[in-house]
């Protein structure tokens, strides 16, 4: 005959609470029953567990911690990645303050947008536009002086002296 076939989850659990035992310790114990069949008949299993509660908490004090460490490490990588960043991403602008830093005061050459990041272009592309105009106007305005005042000489103060005097 065929030996009847074991259901473990057909068998009821037990759990009982924690339980207070000597050295003022407490413990948690976990008790299963289970009914065994075999050629003799039926028996009846008892599976226990405890363990202290000292130990539940010292186990969940490391798993926090190593959690901590790992949520540490990824914020410190974080914060690493966001600088180095905001770096690279000031790269450009600064090389772009210094071109026009080493430039010389009448300089009112375009600026090169090759090489700012697509951002900035539209305000490089407005300062340029803009410079151009002020270029025009100055050149205008030098035209305009030149053609419509005397010449500088003639408005010396050691020559309108002379002719004052003469």
């Amino acid at each position: 005959p065929a030996a009847p076939s074991f259901n473990p989850e057909a068998l009821p659990a037990v759990r009982l609470p924690a339980l207070s035992v000597g050295k003022d310790q407490d413990i948690r114990v976990v008790a299963v029953r289970y009914a065994l069949l075999d050629d003799t008949g039926q028996h009846q299993l008892l599976v226990q567990v405890a363990e202290t509660l000292d130990a539940r908490r010292q186990l969940r004090r490391r798993i926090v911690a190593k959690a901590a460490v790992v949520q540490l490490l990824l914020i410190a990588t974080a914060a690493g990645l966001i600088a180095l960043g905001v770096r690279l991403g000031r790269a450009p602008p600064k090389r772009l303050r210094d071109e026009v830093r080493k430039r010389g005061a009448n300089d009112l050459t375009p600026i090169g947008t090759r090489a700012v990041p697509r951002g900035v272009a539209p305000l490089i592309h407005a300062i340029v536009a803009h410079t151009a105009r002020q270029r025009q106007c100055s050149e205008a305005r030098r035209a305009c002086c030149c053609l419509s005042s005397p010449p500088t000489s003639f408005t010396t103060p050691s020559f309108t002296h002379k002719r004052a005097a003469g």
